[in-house]
């Protein structure tokens, strides 16, 4: 039997990134229960227990899917800031990157930051031949992070039981030349 595929670890200037480990759980569920987190994507998990859920969905996945999952996002002193995932958008072929951080992290170029390199982990090393992201369209700030990660908006479409605007990238280093 082959072991699973470990997700890297990254590292930019500012933060650090690694797979989601049980000792987030609680900083995950302060993300996860924050009404200003969570306004655009679904109501906050009020107990322990919807995050624990969350989790164990999360590392399900992962198992289903060693190539993608979960990255906790820390700043270099070690304080837990939110997450970054890459995962198969609702039902589909495609790979959507996504991200959540606590409010005293906005607007600091945070999720840009890292965004750059978990895009750049999906096409360099996994070969994705595109990346999207989807946010509900009132949510301009998710979709500037988008926008300056390289993905550009394309149409509105309606996933996760809601309607979004839907951004997608193509990998820039597929070759679209056919011999």
């Amino acid at each position: 039997m082959t072991p699973p595929i470990m997700l890297p670890e990254f590292q930019t200037e500012r933060l650090f990134a690694r797979p989601l480990k049980k000792s987030d759980i609680d900083a995950m569920h302060t993300l996860h229960r924050n009404s200003n987190v969570m306004k655009y994507i679904h109501k906050p998990e009020e107990t322990m227990e919807e995050t624990l859920a969350t989790y164990k969905r999360v590392m399900d996945y992962h198992e289903r899917n060693p190539q993608f999952g979960l990255w906790s996002v820390l700043l270099k002193d070690g304080a837990y800031m939110g997450w970054i995932i890459l995962k198969h958008l609702d039902n589909t072929a495609d790979v959507e990157i996504g991200y959540r951080f606590l409010p005293e992290f906005w607007g600091k170029g945070y999720a840009t930051e890292i965004g750059y390199v978990v895009r750049n982990y999906g096409f360099q090393e996994l070969e994705l031949p595109t990346i999207v992201g989807v946010t509900l369209p009132e949510n301009i700030a998710s979709q500037r992070v988008l926008e300056k990660i390289g993905l550009t908006y394309r149409k509105p479409a309606h996933y996760y039981g809601v309607d979004v605007s839907f951004y997608q990238m193509e990998n820039p280093g597929e070759d679209k030349t056919t011999n």
